[in-house]
């Protein structure tokens, strides 16, 4: 149910089904923000949500508030978004512990790896690998081109192994900006970010995507967490970094 006031008519309710339960903001068509680290992610509905709405509670079947209404998609019918709840409590935690919104800030460019963009990266170095390994041999490459089974090439790597270079998933790093928090703490381009850990009395928690790790960060603006690196191959580098507030 969305309630709101639409064109004025207050304690109005409209029902609808959920579509999804999160949108991005590409594709929604929505440009990102300056520092391309927008992670709002929306609740598609078909409830009706017009002008007046915006700001009301979206409220599932058990009467829990789960969103607030916030837009509808402009010239169509019944394709309607709200913001979740846990983003509205993110921010009022910000709001009540500083008085305004901070946002986490490390110096990082990275792009996030899916298994089969992971498989297709680690399959392409390999490859390359074992063709200069052929190169450095004196193999006549043109004998060889367009047949990868020859001099040991199976799936990978010469000799049927295959090196694995970067895991299924996790941010890994292009950029890592001078004097930023990540430089300080030795982030490499190349790494990868799978894990972080708060407290070192936690467990850790993985790290997938953008919206994974700005949400784990926005608590500790100003304080410190640790970051699991995939570095050479290899898990299990674990970083100290102090989180910095995005500047303005």
């Amino acid at each position: 149910m969305a309630m709101g006031a639409p064109a004025g008519l207050t304690n109005s309710v409209s029902l609808g089904i959920v579509s999804s339960i999160e949108r991005t903001r590409s594709e929604l068509g929505m440009r990102g923000s300056a520092d391309g680290r927008d992670t709002t992610v929306y609740i598609q509905t078909d409830a009706a949500i017009n002008a007046g709405n915006s700001g009301g509670p979206l409220i599932n079947i058990y009467g829990e508030v789960v969103g607030v209404n916030s837009m509808k998609a402009l010239g169509l019918e019944g394709i309607a978004f709200a913001i979740q709840i846990d983003e509205i409590k993110r921010v009022m935690r910000q709001l009540a512990l500083h008085g305004r919104v901070l946002r986490p800030y490390l110096g990082l460019r990275f792009f996030e790896l899916t298994p089969h963009l992971a498989a297709n990266i680690n399959e392409r170095v390999n490859k390359e690998k074992a063709r200069k390994a052929r190169a450095d041999r004196g193999v006549d490459q043109r004998a060889g081109a367009g047949d990868d089974q020859e001099d040991g090439w199976e799936g990978g790597k010469e000799g049927g192994a295959h090196d694995v270079l970067l895991p299924p998933t996790g941010l890994h790093v292009m950029h890592v900006a001078p004097d930023s928090p990540a430089q300080h703490a030795g982030v490499n381009v190349g790494d990868t970010i799978v894990g972080l850990r708060a407290d070192q009395a936690e467990p850790a928690v993985s790290i997938a995507s953008t919206k994974h790790l700005v949400d784990r960060l926005a608590d500790h603006v100003g304080g410190q967490v640790e970051l699991e690196v995939w570095r050479d191959g290899r898990p299990g580098h674990w970083l100290n970094i102090k989180v910095e507030s995005m500047p303005s």
